[in-house]
């Protein structure tokens, strides 16, 4: 499978609706982390937009992986809605991203 078809189904199962957004964000992490790996394959023009993607990524995870609620997409400020629109608006990013990846491969 192709690393911009990867991209896009994972981006893919940020856009349920049917859970927390927090925990299919750190569902699919550790597929975005394998993909990093694969980085120069992905359009330069996309590369630094990916790059902080992974970084924010990479700090939000839980500090003990057991334990999600270590993260600090589960904060305690605002019934934990502080997380959510963290977590809510690097969702939307990865999904624009895999967007513009899918239109970038198709010209």
């Amino acid at each position: 499978m192709s690393l911009q078809r990867q991209f896009y189904l994972i981006a893919r199962n940020l856009d349920r609706v049917d859970d927390d957004i927090r925990h299919r964000l750190l569902d699919v992490s550790p597929k975005l982390f394998e993909l990093a790996a694969d980085i120069a394959q992905f359009p330069p023009s996309l590369q630094p937009e990916f790059r902080e993607i992974i970084a924010i990524l990479t700090e939000v995870q839980p500090i003990f992986s057991s334990r999600r609620n270590t993260s600090i997409l589960f904060d305690r400020e605002g019934l934990g809605s502080v997380g959510r629109k963290t977590a809510t608006n690097l969702a939307q990013r990865i999904l624009s991203l895999a967007n513009e990846f899918k239109e970038k491969e198709e010209e």
